[in-house]
Parts: structure tokens; sequence; C-alpha cells
């Protein structure tokens, strides 16, 4: 059987007299009103179409095995006629447009000519129209609706309510036939087109031979649909959908090679992405499947209604749990409502609009990661708190920006995440290994930073992804995902707390570093304070500067200084602010005075003015005392 490059060369060969004498009867008709100018020839008379050679093809879908297309072509048409000197002749090559209407099963059948006009651009309809390979146009933006419309098509009842797809239900709907079979390891399914004899399993699990009809699936039952990421229904959906949307292209292709009879879906872990010929074709068709598929497998309004009936079940049921927790679980309990993998079931709830799944059933490196949440709003489009280990590397040593965060110490890598290096966020496990703590693992946007995601292909980087619908043929792929550190306001936010955490981890280190060295009796510690603090300009605190501040006598200080005394509660407050002491120091004084704050509004009062107002001075201390009707400290000065 001849075989061809192309459909033009199919239609030509196939076509060419028809075609022909269409383009001839339309010049005939026309006579001098064609419009062909001509030098040479200046009354043409007489024309005949030499040759025609099509140029394009384009192509509109309509029900059934029913198609339209128009072919541009070029017609060769040599003029006859008055010119010049007499009787003289030239040749043209005007291009026409050839409108067509076939019905396209088993070979294209019942073709006729509806029109030929002068050519004109095809208008382009997203509805209708068809690629050269006959395989229809499919837009980000209407994925749901077209996976509604397979739904409404095929199995109504789950648009309205919460279901898993009956499998059973939707291939009888679609006319399809089941069968397990000894497929290659990197073949997950496999859809015939036409009748063949094939190897399957029956019943008891032998492999025999058996014809089978078009619309016949063949499933390996060892692998799952992108391996770890799907499960058994989606294969079976994944090559539904190769079998209502791109049975033209099969028919395309086997019209121009009658050898073929099926399409084969397999598992690829190298490839390189073509954007043209039939290999573009064969993934642009992969890519549909596996948009559609999770789509069907999880419709958006039931989906959407069932994750919040399980979200709101938990957490009446668990009010203690984390979000995390929660959502984790009502991930898993989707999935298993709706027959499919939780990684299908997490990239369906993040794209509904449930955030916050992203922080679940991470799966890393051979391991699920421990789930941790965040606020809805915190993450955007391709955005994520998990970095791998490769991304780590490179932003740490290639982002000029982050890299300086990180030679600052204020961030270590914990959890295939970037997070500020404070107890607060970071401990040690069992295992002596850092750890998120759980504060940390629910506020994640408070600590983390975020990484834009974007996957790229490389031939010799990155793990497995994408998967190759052929025609018995391999294509070898690899994708990995590139994350790059974002300068928005949210990371500057994580960092700017990052470096306040870091000084007051500093400032609490030197304060206990203080409390630590000081004597254990009141006037040791008040000596011990006098001695290190200066005065505003800088030189030594003295007696009469306290005794300036506080409106004591510089000699009773000297006293307090030497020897252990009774001294009031009034007096030792006095003395802390006229110091100026952190409030764990003035506590620490108190207390080695053998005062305490009274349990009372006015000790109460007092604690407060020591812990919050102690770099003022007494007299404004003083006057707030004397608002509430309390006793004042020291001595009016």
């Amino acid at each position: 059987m001849k075989q061809y490059a192309s459909f033009e060369k199919y239609l030509e060969d196939k076509y060419y007299n028809d075609i022909h004498r269409a383009i001839t009867g339309l010049i005939f008709k026309r006579g001098r009103n064609n419009g062909f100018y001509s030098y040479t020839v200046l009354d043409p008379s007489y024309f005949q179409v030499e040759d025609i050679h099509i140029k394009t093809v384009s192509f509109h879908s309509t029900d059934g095995s029913r198609i339209i297309f128009n072919a541009a072509v070029e017609a060769d048409v040599i003029l006859k006629g008055m010119g010049k000197r007499d009787y003289d002749a030239d040749i043209k090559s005007p291009w026409y447009t050839v409108s067509f209407t076939g019905y396209l099963s088993d070979g294209l059948n019942m073709v006729t000519i509806t029109d030929v006009d002068d050519y004109f651009a095809d208008k382009f309809d997203k509805n209708t129209t068809l690629s050269k390979y006959l395989i229809p146009y499919l837009y980000s933006e209407d994925l749901e609706k077209e996976a509604e419309k397979f739904l409404y098509k095929y199995c109504r009842q789950a648009l309205n309510e919460p279901m898993p797809i009956p499998l059973d239900e939707l291939m009888f709907n679609m006319g399809l036939v089941l069968y397990e079979a000894p497929l290659p390891d990197n073949i997950f399914g496999k859809t015939y087109f036409a009748e063949s004899t094939v190897d399957i399993f029956n019943e008891e699990y032998e492999v025999v031979k058996q014809t089978v009809e078009p619309g016949t699936i063949l499933l390996n039952p060892n692998i799952f649909f992108m391996r770890n990421i799907g499960s058994r229904n989606n294969t079976v959906v994944h090559e539904c959908v190769h079998w209502d949307r791109h049975d033209k292209f099969f028919e395309m292709q086997k019209l121009l090679n009658s050898d073929l009879t099926s399409l084969t879906c397999g598992i690829t872990e190298q490839r390189g992405l073509k954007n043209n010929g039939i290999e573009g074709a064969l993934q642009w068709m992969e890519w549909q499947a596996n948009a559609l598929t999770p789509r069907i497998l999880l419709p958006a309004n039931t989906t959407r209604k069932k994750l919040k009936e399980i979200l709101l079940r938990l957490h009446i049921e668990n009010s203690e749990r984390s979000d995390s927790d929660i959502m984790e679980e009502a991930i898993e309990e989707l999935a298993d409502f709706f027959a499919v993998s939780k990684f299908a079931a997490k990239l369906r709830a993040i794209e509904l609009g449930f955030s916050q799944a992203q922080g679940v059933w991470n799966y890393l490196n051979g391991t699920y990661l421990p789930s941790f949440s965040f606020k809805a709003t915190a993450l955007n489009k391709d955005e994520s708190y998990i970095i791998d280990i490769r991304n780590a590397c490179y932003e740490a040593n290639f982002d000029i920006s982050f890299k300086a965060n990180l030679e600052k110490g204020d961030f270590i890598y914990v959890d295939y995440m970037y997070c500020i290096n404070d107890e607060k966020y970071v401990e040690k496990s069992a295992d002596g290994k850092c750890t998120l703590t759980s504060y940390a693992r629910q506020h994640v946007d408070e600590c983390c930073i975020k990484f834009k995601q974007k996957f790229k292909i490389a031939k010799t980087q990155g793990d497995a992804y994408y998967t190759q619908c052929s025609l018995c043929r391999d294509i070898d792929a690899s994708s990995y995902c590139e994350c790059t550190y974002i300068e928005d306001e949210d990371n500057q936010d994580v960092v700017q707390r990052a470096i306040e955490l870091k000084k007051l981890k500093k400032e609490g280190e030197r304060i206990t570093g203080i409390l630590r060295s000081l004597p254990m009796s009141f006037s040791g510690t008040l000596d011990a304070h006098m001695k290190r603090l200066k005065k505003e300009d800088g030189t030594k605190m003295t007696n009469l500067e306290l005794a300036l501040r506080t409106g004591l006598s510089d000699r009773y200080i000297q006293d307090l200084r030497k020897e252990e005394k009774n001294v009031s509660y009034e007096t030792v407050c006095a003395i802390c602010i006229g110091l100026h002491l952190h409030p764990k120091f003035s506590n620490d004084l108190i207390k080695k005075s053998r005062n305490d704050y009274p349990l009372t509004e006015e000790g109460y009062f007092g604690q407060f003015l020591i812990e919050h107002h102690y770099m003022e001075t007494l007299d404004l201390c003083n006057e707030k005392l004397r608002e509430m009707g309390y006793k004042t400290w020291g001595k009016d000065l």
C-alpha cells in the first residue's frame, strides 16, 4: 500500500483530476472575468490548466467522522489570445481555495468538493478548527469546560453529585472494551483504532491471542500512569480521552500509513521537547490527555463540594489538631473517595483554590515530607517553600542577594526548606538532625523563604515527568524543576524577621551572660551594675550621678554598694529607673533586695513601669504614679 508524507500529497494523488476539473470549470465559467493580467496576452480567450499543486490544507471538525477541509491550490494556467504580436501565450499561477467534505473512518470516504473560489485565508475557530494532524485545539482556560463536556456526553451524573467515575459505565457509553495485557514495562496503555490480533491476559491470567476490534484498550496491570503519580483509573480515563478527542488523528495517520493499528502511551525517562512535526503532535495530544484526565476524574464543582464537606467534618471532630494534619487527612480521604492517587487529589485541590494542600503529601528523594501549613494567600501560582538539594545548592552559590543572607547565618536548610535559623523554628530531632519545630510547620510563611518554580526540559538532568504517546516509537524526555529566589515583599519580611531575631538572640545571650556573672547579694549586684554602666556621654556611672537621678544621697548610695541594708521597694525601683536597667536586671535586683511587686493594682502598675518605661526618667515615672494615686519612688527632685 502506498504511503504518503503528508495529507497534501495524498489529496493531490487521489483527487488530482477532481480538483483539476473544479478549477478548470471555475476558470471557464468566468471567461474573460478571471482577472488574469498579462503584458503578453492583452485579451485572453483561451485558458488551459496545465498543472495544479496543493500547498496547504486546513481542517474543521463536525459531529461524528465527518470533516470539512479547505485546500489552498496553486494552478499553472496557460493563457492564449490577442497580444502585442498578434496571437500570443503566457502562463499564470493563481491560487484557489477548494472546499471539501468527507468522512474519515477506515479511510477517507464520500469526498465531495463543495466549493471553489479565489484563495482566501481560512478563519480560525478554536471550537472547530483542527491542526494539520487533525488534533482539536485546547487552551488552558478551556480545560474545565472541555472536561465537563466529556462527562456530560458519557457520564452525566458525575456532574451533579460527588462520586467516583464508574469506569465500566463510562467505557460502555463510549463503546470501548478493556483488556489487561502483557505490555512492555515502558508502556502503560494502548488504544486500538483498527482490528488487530494481540496478546492479552485471560481470566486465569494466562497469555492468550485475541483479535480485538477498534475501540479496544489494553492496560498494563504492572504500571500506573506516570508511575507513582497516578493510578489505574488515571490510565483508563487517559486512554478514553485519546479515543474521544484523537480518533481523527489516528485515522489520518492510518490513511497515510495503512500499517498503523494502535496508539501507544508509554513512559519515557528522557526526551527532547518538539513543537513541530509528528513528534510535536504526539506531545500535544499527550498534554491534552494529561490535562483533562484529572479534571474528569475529579470534576470541579463536585470535588470542591466534597473537599469542603470533608474539611468541615474533620475540623469539628478534631478541633485540637493542626490545620496541616487535617488537610493531609482530607486529601487522603478525597483520593480514596474518588479512587485516584493522593498526588492527583492534592494537585486538583490546589487547582480548585485550596492552596494549603501544597503543604501536604510532598514526596521528595524517595520519602514523604512532614506536612506544613501557611496563610491561604501566602503562595502565588508556581511558588513553593520546598526546594530540592540541587536547586538549594545553586541558589546558595549563584543568587547574589540570597547568598548574602545565607552567609550571615540567618537561614538554615532544613526539611527541604530555607528556614530562619532560630530555636523558635528549628530544633534537634532524636537522631540529632535539625528539623522544623511544630510551631514552624504551622507557620511556614512566617519563617521560610519561598521560591518560584519553573519546569524545564534537560537532556541529562532531572526526574522523569513527561509521558510519551507514540505510534510504537520512543522519544527521550527529561524534566526538572528550576527554583529561583523571589525578591518580593513576603520574602523581604522573612529576611527582616531573621535579622531581628538574630539581634534578639544576641541581646538575649548578652543579658543571660550578665545575669550569670552577677553576685548573689543586693549590694554586690548594685555595685556590679554601677561599674559596668556608663552615662550618656560615655563616662563612668558615679554615685553622684545616680543621686541626681533618684533624689537619694550619694553617701546612701555608696553604703548600699558596700554592705547589705534593708532597702524599701520604692527605693529599689527608683534605682532601677535611675540606672535604666533592663527589666531582667531590675527584677533580679528587686528580688535580691528581699522585695517584690505587691499583689495589688499598685504593684502591677509598678511592674508595668519597670518593664515598659525603664528608659524614661524617674520624674516621668513618678508623674504617672501620681496620676494613678500611687506612692512615688525615691525622693522628689
